[in-house]
C-alpha cells in the first residue's frame, strides 16, 4: 500500500511539473502600435504595462524607429550624461497565486550613440545596478543572465531600465523586443498539499472497499 502511494505521488508530482515548468516568455514588450503592454501568454503570471519614470515624462513609444519599428525612445532632453534614478522605464511581473516565477534571463534591443543602460530589480533593490553597458548607433541585442538563486522562487519582480547619454551627446536612446525569459510553476507546498488530497482520498477509498467486504 505505501508504495504504491509512493509510486502515485512521484507520478502526480512528475505531472504537475511537466504541465507547468516548461520554458515560457513571463513578459515581452514589441511596443507594437504604440502599446506599453506586454504581448506574453503565459496563463499562470501577470505581466503590467510599462510605466515610466518621473524624469522620462515627454518619451514615449517611437513608430519610426526599432528592431523593427517602433520601439520606446528616451527623448535626449529627458536624460542626462549620467545614470539618474528617476529616467527609468518600469514593469512588474506577478505570479498567480499558488504559483512562483523562477526566471533565466531578461533580453532586450538598444541603440543610442554612445549612450549606456543599466538594469535594476525590486530583488537587489533599486539603488543598484544587475547590469549594465554601453549602446551602439545601430540596434544590438542583450542579455542578462538571471539564473542565480535571487531571481528564482517569486512571487513578484520589478524591473527598471534606465538609459543616459555619453559626455558632449544629445541623441535619443532606443530600447525595442524587451523579453523576460523564465519558467512559472507551482509553489512546492502547494504540489504537497495536493499529494496529501490524493493520497488522503486513496485511503478513504479502500478503507471504504474494507467495510463493504
Amino acid at each position: 500500500m505505501k508504495e504504491k502511494l509512493f509510486t502515485v505521488g512521484l507520478a502526480l508530482v512528475a505531472l504537475l511539473t511537466a504541465s507547468t515548468s516548461h520554458a515560457a516568455i513571463i513578459a515581452s514588450y514589441p511596443f507594437d502600435s504604440s502599446s506599453l503592454a506586454s504581448t506574453d501568454g503565459e496563463g499562470n503570471s501577470s505581466a503590467g504595462n510599462i510605466t515610466l519614470g518621473s524624469g522620462v515624462g515627454s518619451s514615449g513609444v517611437n513608430a519610426g524607429v526599432g528592431n523593427p519599428a517602433p520601439s520606446f525612445g528616451f527623448n535626449a532632453g529627458n536624460i542626462g550624461t549620467a545614470q539618474d534614478s528617476a529616467d527609468y522605464i518600469e514593469f512588474i511581473v506577478t505570479a498567480s497565486p499558488m504559483f512562483v516565477l523562477n526566471l533565466t534571463s531578461l533580453t532586450f534591443d538598444t541603440q543610442g550613440l554612445n549612450g549606456s543602460w543599466a538594469v535594476s530589480s525590486s530583488v537587489a533593490g533599486h539603488g543598484s545596478n544587475i547590469a549594465t553597458d554601453t549602446i551602439g548607433a545601430s540596434f544590438a541585442g542583450d542579455s542578462i543572465d538571471l539564473s542565480g538563486a535571487g531571481f528564482q522562487n517569486l512571487s513578484s519582480i520589478t524591473f527598471r531600465l534606465y538609459a543616459w547619454n555619453g559626455a558632449g551627446d544629445n541623441v535619443d536612446v532606443f530600447f525595442d523586443n524587451i523579453i523576460l525569459n523564465g519558467t512559472v510553476v507551482p509553489e512546492v507546498g502547494t504540489v504537497w498539499a495536493g499529494l496529501g488530497v490524493l493520497g488522503a482520498a486513496i485511503l478513504g477509498k479502500r478503507f471504504l472497499k474494507k467495510k463493504r467486504a
